[in-house]
C-alpha cells in the first residue's frame, strides 16, 4: 500500500469517526484497529495524534471553503459583505447537518490555535479574513481588519452554538442583520457609545 494511500485513509477516517461521534472518542487504538494498520503505521505518518487532528481540522477546513468558494467569488470583488453572508449561511448550514465537525472546527484545542497564534493555516479562515479585508478596505472602516474578523467569527461560533442548544432556530434575516450590523461604518462618537 502506498505511504500516501494510508496517511489519506487514517485522515478520513478519522474526519468520519469526528462526523460521527465527536472529536473526544478518537483515539489511535481505534483509528487503527479499524483500519487494519498497526500503531507503529500510525506512527509513521503522524508523530501524534495531535499532528492528525491538525491534518483533519485544515482538510474540514478546506473542503468548507471548496463549498464555499463559489458564492464567495460570485460576489467578489464587488459585494464582499454578500461573500461574508455566503460564509456565514454555509456554517449554518453545515452545523445543521455535521454538527461534530463544526464543533470540531470551531471549538477543539487544535483549531483555537489557529485563532491564537496564527501559525496555522486554516482554507476557510484565510478566505473570510479576505473578505473581511475587502470589506474593511471597500467601506473605509475605522476597525482593523483582524478585529473585525474576530468579530465575526465569535459572532458565527456563538449564532452555530445557540443553534445547536436550541436556543435559536435556524434565522438568515438575523444572521443577515447582525453581519450587516458588525459592518456597517459608525462615526467616533457612536462607537464611543457602544
Amino acid at each position: 500500500m502506498n505511504r500516501n494511500d494510508t496517511k489519506q485513509r487514517l485522515v478520513e477516517h478519522t474526519a468520519e469517526t469526528i462526523s460521527k461521534l465527536g472529536w473526544e472518542q478518537v483515539s489511535i487504538r481505534t483509528l487503527t484497529h479499524d483500519l487494519g494498520l498497526t500503531t507503529g503505521s500510525f506512527y509513521k505518518h503522524f508523530s501524534s495524534k495531535e499532528a492528525l487532528f491538525d491534518t483533519v481540522a485544515k482538510a474540514m477546513s478546506r473542503n468548507l471553503r471548496e463549498e464555499v468558494f463559489p458564492a464567495v467569488q460570485s460576489q467578489m470583488p464587488d459585494h464582499p459583505e454578500h461573500a461574508l453572508l455566503a460564509i456565514g449561511k454555509t456554517l449554518l448550514e453545515r452545523s445543521l447537518h455535521e454538527a461534530r465537525q463544526i464543533d470540531f472546527l470551531f471549538f477543539s484545542p487544535w483549531t483555537r490555535s489557529a485563532l491564537e497564534d496564527g501559525n496555522h493555516v486554516f482554507p476557510l479562515l484565510e478566505l473570510t479574513k479576505t473578505v473581511i479585508e475587502a470589506i474593511v478596505r471597500d467601506r473605509d472602516l475605522d476597525i482593523a481588519p483582524q478585529t473585525l474578523f474576530l468579530q465575526v467569527w465569535a459572532f458565527l461560533q456563538g449564532f452555530v452554538q445557540l443553534l445547536h442548544q436550541g436556543v435559536i432556530v435556524e434565522d438568515d434575516a438575523l444572521m443577515q442583520r447582525t453581519l450587516t450590523t458588525l459592518i456597517t461604518p459608525t462615526t467616533s462618537e457612536e462607537r464611543r457609545a457602544r
